[in-house]
């Protein structure tokens, strides 16, 4: 996919948790931008304590509490291709740097004590405004994960630094949820109100394995989710291997979610099917 990729903050998202399409992904774009003879601050939406061993070359990964540690895959990891996805992403050190964003951090005093300093100050600073306004609606949770990311750009941004947000495609999108009054995600936040050079690329793969909402191994299951639309059939219809680069001169409804369609990116990359992915035994 050749697009330009010269902006200080480049949201990827990801249709669901525990899916595949994104991370790959991701992980070319991550390459094209070490290639381009720049350091990376992949910032997660996601817990630090989850991410931040990612900054160790050669960690080593361990299963605790269902989970595995350190991960960037929000939900519960218990796949192969996971787990290697995620390795191959510390091995690109020392181009990279892995931050948490995650702001509920604040809730909870085993994940609030972070060991990098600037990362820590920023959530401080806010920790008192979240825990005082939030009401679980979300969104002060997308404003104030939004303005740790400005705070982070302007800590580390130089000539040679890109900065890559990991969230769900809903996160960083330009959208705004009709059925939740004053709800914005932070990629509206990051174009319409902080005036961040933002780039917002939707993942997906319209037919999706995935392992979301996994709680424990035992209950864990591989799910494929199909979609009933003609319009994204067509799409596929010569060549279902093949990978879609749609910008916002067509309007496609995006498959599993009625809130957004791929006017509200810059660009989605589709693909027809997920990798599927084997269950790991542990």
């Amino acid at each position: 996919m050749d697009f330009d990729l010269d902006y200080d903050l480049i949201g990827i998202g990801e249709e669901t948790h525990g899916e595949l399409t994104s991370w790959n992904i991701r992980y070319n774009i991550i390459k094209k931008l070490i290639k381009s003879k720049k350091k990376v601050y992949i910032l997660c939406e996601q817990f630090d304590g989850y991410v931040k061993d990612l900054n160790q070359k050669n960690v080593n990964f361990f299963f605790e509490n269902s989970r595995f540690y350190p991960y960037m895959i929000a939900g519960s990891q218990f796949t192969k291709e996971h787990l290697e996805i995620t390795k191959k992403f510390n091995k690109l050190l020392p181009h990279v740097h892995f931050f948490g964003i995650d702001i509920q951090a604040v809730k909870y005093d085993h994940m609030y004590n972070l060991t990098d300093p600037i990362l820590k100050r920023i959530l401080h600073k806010y920790k008192k405004l979240y825990l005082k306004y939030d009401k679980g609606s979300g969104i002060y949770r997308n404003y104030y994960n939004a303005k740790i990311i400005q705070n982070l750009i302007k800590e580390f941004k130089t000539k040679n630094t890109s900065f890559v947000y990991f969230a769900q495609n809903e996160h960083i999108s330009f959208m705004s949820k009709k059925n939740i009054k004053n709800y914005k995600p932070e990629g509206y936040l990051f174009k319409y109100k902080f005036n961040i050079n933002y780039l917002s690329i939707c993942t997906i793969a319209i037919n999706q394995y995935n392992t979301w909402n996994c709680l424990t191994k035992k209950k864990c299951k591989v799910q494929l989710n199909k979609i009933k639309s003609k319009k994204w059939e067509k799409l596929f219809k010569e060549d279902k291997k093949k990978t879609i680069l749609l910008d916002k001169n067509y309007k496609y409804k995006l498959p599993f979610t009625f809130d957004y369609n791929n006017k509200d990116f810059d660009y989605v990359i589709a693909e027809y099917e997920s990798k599927n992915m084997l269950l790991l035994n542990c």
